[in-house]
This record gives C-alpha cells, sequence and structure tokens, in this order.
C-alpha cells in the first residue's frame, strides 16, 4: 500500500482514451476521487492494487475539507462509487462494454490505523485494467493539476475530452 503525501503537482492521470471519453455521470466530488486513485497507478503495475490516502488529504483534494458533515459526506461519496458505472463503446456497430468504477471502498479510523491517523482505502474495479494499466497506444496523461481546480463534473470531463483530442496522434 502507498501511503506518502500526495503532492497535486507530481499527479498524473493515465488513462486510455476510450475510458476519457466514454459514457457516464457523477458529482465532482466522486470524479476527483476517482482520479486521485488513477494517479496512484504506475505503468508497471501488474494489477489494480488497494490504495490507501490519509482522509485529511482525500477530503481536501476533493473539497470538503471545510464540510460540517465531512466524514459523513466522504462515506456517501465512496458508497456512490461503488455503484457508477462507465459505459465505453466497442465498436461502430454498437457493440458496448458496462462496469463499476469502483470495486472496494474502506474507511480505517485513526486508533485502527497502523499509521496513527484516519485513512481511506479504495480499489479500482479489475475491469478497468485494459484502460488504465499497459497502456502503449491511443491513452493521454494529464497533469492532475490542471483539472483539480476546475468547478465542475463537466468541466473536468469537457477538459479531459479537449486534451484527449487534442493530444491525438502524439504518441
Amino acid at each position: 500500500m502507498n501511503q506518502h503525501v500526495i503532492s497535486m503537482d507530481q499527479l498524473q492521470i493515465t488513462q486510455a482514451n476510450e475510458l476519457a471519453t466514454a459514457a457516464y455521470s457523477m458529482t465532482l466530488e466522486e470524479k476527483r476521487l476517482i482520479l486521485l486513485v488513477i494517479s496512484r497507478l504506475r505503468k508497471n503495475d501488474d494489477y489494480l492494487k488497494c490504495y490507501r490516502f490519509p482522509v485529511k488529504e482525500v477530503l481536501g483534494f476533493v473539497g470538503l475539507q471545510n464540510n460540517k458533515d465531512a466524514y459523513g459526506r466522504l462515506r456517501s461519496l465512496t458508497r456512490l462509487l461503488l455503484s457508477r458505472v462507465v459505459d465505453i463503446d466497442t465498436d461502430k456497430a454498437g457493440g458496448y462494454k458496462q462496469f463499476q468504477w469502483m470495486s472496494y471502498a474502506r474507511y480505517i479510523s485513526a486508533k485502527d490505523s497502523e499509521n496513527g491517523y484516519a485513512e481511506l482505502e479504495l480499489q479500482v474495479h479489475s475491469m478497468m485494467k485494459p484502460f488504465l494499466l499497459d497502456l502503449k497506444e491511443r491513452f493521454s496523461n494529464i497533469p492532475f493539476s490542471e483539472i483539480a481546480q476546475l468547478p465542475s463534473f463537466h468541466s473536468v470531463r469537457m477538459f479531459e475530452i479537449l486534451w484527449t483530442e487534442s493530444h491525438k496522434g502524439t504518441r
């Protein structure tokens, strides 16, 4: 499990172009949390691992740090993510793939954490592997800092799509 302090400037979102342009909906908070997890993946990873994040840092990344019910909202956020579905077209004849974004979420209280602070453990669904790992062509690297401050889910999605389109053919 990776447990170092998160720096937004160092994070990259690497994903298949199909995923960047896929159909799905969610809140801005959910999208930021997904992007945070994806940013931890490394191209030499063999599988989609569970990642642990300090809860205080997660709350800052998703914009809940000043929310009075931040921990309750985080619980609702992870529950929603476990049910969100991504829909990817596979061919022009109407083929598609559908699966969940996340397969696992766990809140670890400070008293139960070996690190002494509350942590959030998340795992991307295994069906996401071909869209996130071992990418050799038709993928994009998006600096997390470029999208972290965007004000809405739709602005993040538009940025992903435009970034993907503008970088086609450069790999």
